[in-house]
């Protein structure tokens, strides 16, 4: 079995961020590891468990189906994510986002749950 890389710094405080909501939120919710594997669109909860125990680094889509499936916000797991996200609105709208939408504390995202807006958006695209 090949050796994983061990995660950085800040991969390992995202994994430690998830787990603390995980544990609060999942008998808050009644979520079950395989729950959340079928709202990620995966067979089994194995990923879901690695993400939890830090064996693989939380990415951006991770950390933002965890925050819709957890009720909470990206940056309750992952600052570094929340922060891309930021990022990403201010360059698209050429200005900070909190300059174009004062007053909000945390960046703003949707996702697409279906294809009725296509071609502009497709089913799973991620809007901010």
């Amino acid at each position: 079995m090949p050796n994983r890389r061990q995660l950085t710094l800040d991969e390992t405080q995202d994994m430690q961020r998830l787990r603390e909501v995980w544990d609060k939120k999942r008998v808050e919710l009644n979520l079950s590891q395989q729950d959340v594997a079928d709202a990620f669109g995966i067979q089994n909860q194995t990923a879901i468990s690695q993400y939890l125990n830090g064996r693989i680094p939380l990415n951006l889509e991770a950390a933002i189906k965890f925050a819709k499936i957890l009720d909470v916000r990206v940056n309750e797991i992952s600052p570094r994510h929340s922060q891309w996200i930021s990022d990403a609105c201010d360059k698209a709208l050429g200005l900070r986002l909190g300059d174009f939408l004062e007053g909000v504390e945390a960046p703003l995202y949707l996702t697409v749950d279906s294809s009725d807006v296509a071609p502009v958006l497709e089913q799973g695209d991620i809007v901010c």
